[in-house]
């Protein structure tokens, strides 16, 4: 199953409620900025939470500035997608993180 939000609120929303009836997501790419919750801010919510510690998150941007990269590494982010991006770009971002943890 996919889910998009169109929005950072909405989407923290939907993490809690899947999360509360035992069906949270697994893998998660979040947008910098996105309305209503920026990315950044999402990604520290859900690292601050048991539920979602430890899943992939990636970080969705067409920044590529160095200390924004930092920070959402510094911050709990698996990985940093430039957009544009190819889907080869992810795919091997994703088998990367399967390499290192064996799970996804």
């Amino acid at each position: 199953n996919i889910k998009f939000f169109l929005d950072g609120k909405t989407a923290w929303d939907n993490f809690r409620l899947e999360a509360q009836y035992g069906d949270p997501f697994e893998v998660v790419f979040l947008d910098i900025n996105m309305p209503g919750m920026s990315g950044i801010e999402l990604l520290k919510n859900l690292r601050n939470t048991q539920t979602y510690k430890s899943i992939p998150i990636f970080m969705v941007t067409t920044e590529s500035e160095k200390s924004t990269v930092i920070i959402c590494i510094s911050l709990g982010a698996t990985d940093y997608i430039v957009k544009p991006y190819k889907m080869e770009t992810v795919i091997e971002k994703i088998k990367a993180k399967l390499e290192t943890t064996g799970s996804i």
